[in-house]
Parts: structure tokens; sequence; C-alpha cells
């Protein structure tokens, strides 16, 4: 709910586990803190959209919920209450579909002294050691259980009459044979079932001396149960035709009724002297009643009725302008839009391959160079000391991203160009290079709560402020875009905000392919791929974002004094030695034009 003592107390708890000291110090690692804001954000939202047990299932692996509690000397315990806790809520919201407040409610009531309690509240064991274990007799031999139940004893030695049977042939070597249909096929069937039933008994001898204290088998007249090594051991006549065991097995059985069967178990336990007991299960069983047959009737698949408000939804600048819907919560790194639609998709590398040495310019294009840039440049640490760090970080991305070695000078001098070029902000330079790692944030996310608007009133607001820094066309462009008039939340991710002499900068990674010159990036192209591909817009929502972040987080903020603009940086076209004229799109939006995008755009 934005309260910042719930907060503080959420993460003080041991499930989290953040301790008082890294409490105090949260206002020295602001971009620390305001990350862990924005997760827990992201966590209260996926409550409202997924349901609470989805929630928790991500909060559990990100904020290793698990190691955090197993690292107490009761951990166990812990864990356990825990997971249990959260199969009763999951419980109690599905069945209920409970709001997170209900939900909280509900749990305040239940955690009184005179809630009444139930079976499912009790507290479960933490550990399997004590806990009632399945398992099945393969896989418990070599093992003791102190009690076993062996519900399962009766199975049928009689194998089915297909016309073949796989058997061990009698001579020296005992050797595996098929009999596919011979003469001999009877008799050799009467070896494999009897085959069968020394397997079945060595798999009960198995599961009966599992047991340390007792074992409990259950008998009766089950099917399957005549031919099985139970009715082998409890009820074969001594006399029996040992040449087909099975038959004499079968024979003997349709002798006894219940009563025979019962006797001679009481006639082994009495032999046993004690270590065998004979009992009847407890209770009434009734043979299941047929279902009375169902008429007839005409199935119909109920129909809504109800109103979807599908003016509320989450939002973005890709949603606005692309209509994407999928995936709106994922970072909207650049395909290379400026292609047409046929080269757009990812092609082989040898296709694109010009001969060496290598440049940017012919470094493979589409979404996956995008991804790969846009992680590397979050992972790296932009200091000139770190420069052997750099080189092998890239050539780790490299791999990981399927580009094969060849590529690593050329994307190691592309990288340097861009920390070492002097970047121009309203007459004054700025060098990524002197920008430390913790003056900088990296995919900075965003959620603001966004009032309805439509694309009539998006240009309507830029036409208010057209000047040097809208084209004269851009109101009009926005106007024709085919989104939905929609409020809800927009949200989004800058590549990086970060600090430099005071001031605040917004930047933006592109991999556009703009051609093979260094003039394909001057800033009359740029400019023009800047309106074309609704990058005006974009940077004008981030930066109504950064601003409402920078007004909250620093008292003496001021737009005009603090914050320097925004710089897309199109890696491809970006040179040192050439400076600032190429590949490097910089612009300040006008404060009134911010002002009135945050009073239309934020609730």
């Amino acid at each position: 709910n934005g309260n910042e003592a719930f907060f503080r107390s959420a993460l003080a708890t041991d499930m989290l586990c953040v301790s008082g000291d890294m409490l105090a110090r949260a206002d020295e690692k602001p971009s620390e803190w305001e990350h862990r804001r924005h997760r827990f954000a992201a966590y209260a939202d996926a409550w409202k959209r997924f349901g609470f047990i989805r929630m928790f299932r991500t909060l559990l692996v990100r904020e290793k919920v698990r190691v955090q509690l197993l690292a107490f000397s009761d951990g166990e315990r812990r864990l356990t209450n825990l997971l249990h806790l959260v199969e009763v809520l999951h419980r109690e919201a599905d069945s209920r579909q409970q709001t997170p407040a209900g939900l909280l409610k509900w749990l305040v009531d239940r955690c009184s002294a005179d809630a009444p309690g139930s079976d499912e509240h009790q507290l479960r064991l933490e550990s399997d050691e004590l806990a009632v274990k399945i398992v099945t007799v393969h896989k418990s031999k070599g093992l003791e259980y102190p009690i076993v139940f062996c519900p399962f004893g009766w199975e049928g030695s009689k194998l089915r009459t297909d016309g073949q049977v796989i058997f061990h042939h009698p001579d020296s070597t005992g050797r595996v044979t098929v009999d596919l249909g011979s003469e001999q096929l009877d008799a050799h069937r009467i070896m494999a079932q009897h085959e069968v039933l020394a397997e079945n008994l060595r798999l009960l001898y198995v599961a009966v001396t599992r047991a340390k204290k007792r074992c409990y088998l259950f008998w009766g007249r089950i099917r399957t149960a005549e031919t099985s090594a139970m009715a082998y051991l409890l009820h074969l006549s001594e006399t029996a035709d040992e040449a087909d065991v099975l038959r004499a097995m079968q024979q003997r059985f349709a002798t006894l009724d219940d009563d025979d069967l019962l006797a001679d178990l009481h006639q082994l336990a009495q032999r046993s002297k004690g270590s065998i007991r004979v009992e009847k299960l407890p209770g009434q069983f009734e043979k299941k009643r047929r279902s009375e047959p169902v008429e007839d009737k005409t199935l119909e698949c109920p129909v809504f009725s109800g109103k979807i408000d599908r003016t509320w939804k989450i939002s973005s600048f890709s949603a606005m302008v692309f209509r994407q819907t999928q995936d709106v919560d994922l970072p909207d790194h650049d395909v290379d839009l400026s292609l047409p639609a046929a080269t757009r998709s990812e092609t082989p590398e040898d296709a694109r391959r010009t001969a060496d040495p290598r440049t940017i310019f012919d470094f493979p294009r589409g979404a996956r160079a995008g991804i790969f840039f846009h992680d590397l440049l979050e992972h790296l640490d932009f200091s000139p000391a770190h420069k052997s760090e750099r080189a092998d970080r890239i050539n780790a991305k490299l791999k990981q991203y399927g580009y094969d070695s060849g590529w690593q000078k050329t994307v190691r001098r592309t990288v340097e160009n861009l920390l070492r070029v002097r970047m121009q902000a309203d007459g004054q330079e700025v060098s990524l290079s002197g920008v430390a790692v913790k003056n900088r944030i990296n995919e900075m996310e965003f959620y603001f709560p966004q009032k309805p608007i439509s694309p009539e009133g998006l240009g309507n607001i830029f036409s208010l402020h057209a000047g040097s820094a809208v084209p004269a066309e851009l109101p009009g462009h926005l106007q024709n875009l085919s989104f939905s008039p929609t409020g809800g939340y927009l949200m989004g991710y800058m590549d990086m905000l970060f600090m430099h002499e005071n001031r605040f900068y917004l930047l933006d990674w592109k991999t556009n392919h703009l051609g093979h010159r260094l003039q394909d990036y001057s800033m009359a192209n740029l400019a023009d791929t800047m309106f074309s591909e609704q990058y005006i817009l974009q940077y004008c929502l981030y930066t109504v974002a950064a601003n409402r972040y920078l007004r909250l987080h620093r008292p003496d903020y001021n737009y005009s004094e603090h914050f320097g603009g925004v710089f897309y940086v199109f890696i491809r076209g970006v040179d040192a030695a050439a400076g600032p004229a190429y590949g490097i799109y910089h612009n300040r939006p006008d404060p009134g034009l911010i002002r009135s995008l945050d009073e239309a755009l934020i609730e």
C-alpha cells in the first residue's frame, strides 16, 4: 500500500532477514532500495492479477526465503510452518475469491485466541523422517521402517494368452528364450508363470522384511489373488501338483469360501506362537451400487452476461505504438523496426558477415542483437580501471548468446567508443567512463497509475508544446495511433538513469541498423528515426516517470536545474574520435510539456 513503515517491517522479518544495520543505511543506497520497492510493488500487482499462490511462489524464489529460514537452528520447523500457512491461505483465497484485504482480515480473525480451529490448521512435521512414506517395493530394498503396510500383496502371476511367452531355458545356460508359438508353447507358458510367481514371492519377501517392529498384510478374496504369492504361501496344499503350481493354486482357491480362508490364516497364526495376529478390517464395506441411468438432457454452454472493463489495463509505450499486449511487463528492448518487415527476423550470421576486419555495422541485426547489447552494458563497470574485466564479460556474453568469438575485438572496440565519447548536453560534456556504478540505475522499472487517455488527447498535448524538439508533424502522427483509450497503469523500463556532476540523465541504447557508414548516423538521420519510430513519445513518457521519481527522492530536486535530458545512443554509429556528431541523440523535453503529460497521465 506504499506505507514505508510497513515495507521496512516486512523486510525485517525472519522470512526476508534484512538486518537493522541495512535498514539504517537504506538512504545511502537509494537505487538498491528503490529496486526492492519495485519488486514488492510487482508482487502486489501479481497477487491482484494472478492470485495469491503465484505471487508467493515468485517471492519465495526471488527473495531466497528458503535459504533465509533454513539458516536458523530450527529452520526446517520455520519453513514447514510457512509453507503450511501458505497452503491454507491459498485454499481460502481460491475457494472464496478473497481480495488481499479480505484474506488478511481472515488471517487476523483465525489468529485470535477464540477462533475455531480445524484439522488442516494443525502443525505439520518439519521433516519426512517421521512422516508416512509411500514407496515401491523395488525402491524400499535395503531400507527399514518401524511399521510397514503392504496393501497390494495379492497381485496375480498368471500370464496373458497372447500367443508368445518369455522364459529362461531350463538348460545349464539359463538363456532368455521367446516362444512365438512352438509345439511346446503350453509347457513354456507354465515355466514362464512359475518364474513370475517366483519373482512375486521375492518381492513379497522384500516388502515384509522392511519392517522393524510391525508389518500389516491385507488379504481376502480379491481379483487375481488366486495366483498371487500370498495365495501360494497361505493356502497351497503340500500335496499340490508341482508341475503346474498355478493351476493347483486356482483349483485349491476355488474350493475355499471366506470362512475357509480365515481358518487357514488362524492355523498359521497359531503356529507362529504369537508373532502373527489375524484381524478383520474395521467397518462395513458395501458393494457399490450401479448408478441409475441418467435421462438425456440438452446441455447448453453458459452465456457470460457481465461486462469486462477493457479500458483498465497495464499499458506501455509498446502497447501504445505497436499494439503489443503480450509481455507488457518485460523491457521493450528495441527490435530493428526501421528495416523492411521481411528483414526484421534473425538471419544466419554468415549471411550478414563481410570480410574481416569486421565492423559494428556488420554485426548481426534483430532482436537478439538488441538483447545482447542491453544485457552486456547493464552489467559492465564503465570506469577505465575495469577495462580487463569488461573484456572478459564481453567474451562470456558473446558465448552465452551464440555469437562466434571473431566478434570479440569488434564489440570491445564498440564498447570503448561508447564509454569514451564526449556527449554534449546543453553545453556540458558527459562521458560514461566517468559515471560510477553507484550513480546509475540499470533497467529502472516504473509503474504509475494512469488516467484514461486517447491518441487524440495525447496529440493535443504535444501540439500545445510544438517547437524544435517537437516536430510539427508529431501531434498528428500521435493522433493517428490506434490504441484504445485506456486507464489503469503505465509501465516501462528505462535502460539507464544516471547522475553526472549533480545532474540526472536518461539513456536508452539503440541497436537499429541505419546503414554501413558513419554518416548514416548523422544528427539529421537520427532525428528522422526518432520521429518515425515514435521514440520522442517514448522518452517523454520515461522523463515523466523519472521526474516523478526524482521529486519524491530528492527534496531539493528541480527539473530545470537538475535534469540534463535524455540520450538515445545508437550503438552502431558511435565513434569516440568523431565525437558526438554521430550516433548520439540528445534532447531535454520542455518543462511545460512534461508538466502537461504528468497532469494528463498520472492519477
